[in-house]
C-alpha cells in the first residue's frame, strides 16, 4: 500500500486526479488506481475513466 500511495503522492497528474476525484465526488487515490490499474466497477467509475482519457492521461479505458 505504502508504495503506490508514495507514487500517487509524487505523481505529475496528481493535481488532476484530485481536480476529477471532487468533481466526481470520489477519492484522488481511486482515481489515481482508474488510471494505473484498476477496472470500473460502476457508472460512475467509467465516467472517471472517460474523463482521464479526455485529459490525455490515459489511452485505453478497461470496463469491468
Amino acid at each position: 500500500m505504502a508504495k503506490w500511495f508514495g507514487s500517487f503522492l509524487f505523481s505529475e497528474n496528481r493535481s488532476e486526479y484530485i481536480k476529477i476525484a471532487f468533481e466526481f465526488n470520489a477519492t484522488p487515490w481511486r482515481v489515481y488506481s482508474l488510471a494505473h490499474r484498476s477496472k470500473a466497477r460502476s457508472r460512475k467509475e467509467e465516467e472517471i475513466l472517460i474523463k482521464l482519457k479526455e485529459r490525455g492521461i490515459i489511452t485505453v479505458i478497461r470496463l469491468f
